[in-house]
């Protein structure tokens, strides 16, 4: 199902991830949600939209946004 996200680019087997968003990666320190800025929920990135659109690889709603909207 996810195959088309992910491309074999080198004979090193790394790979490439499409993002569903423009902007700049961040550290998770900056966000500002405790939750993901102490990582409780452990390691990553955030992205720091460009354009304020998130686009979505399969259809779907969103129920929730939060008052900050920096999380869905």
């Amino acid at each position: 199902m996810f195959k088309k996200f992910f491309k074999n680019q080198n004979s090193d087997n790394s790979i490439t991830i499409l993002a569903p968003i423009d902007g700049e990666m961040i550290q998770l320190e900056e966000v500002p949600d405790p939750v993901f800025s102490e990582k409780m929920m452990g390691e990553g990135v955030a992205c720091k939209p460009a354009n304020g659109k998130v686009v979505s690889p399969v259809q779907g709603k969103i129920i929730q946004v939060f008052p900050t909207k920096h999380a869905i």
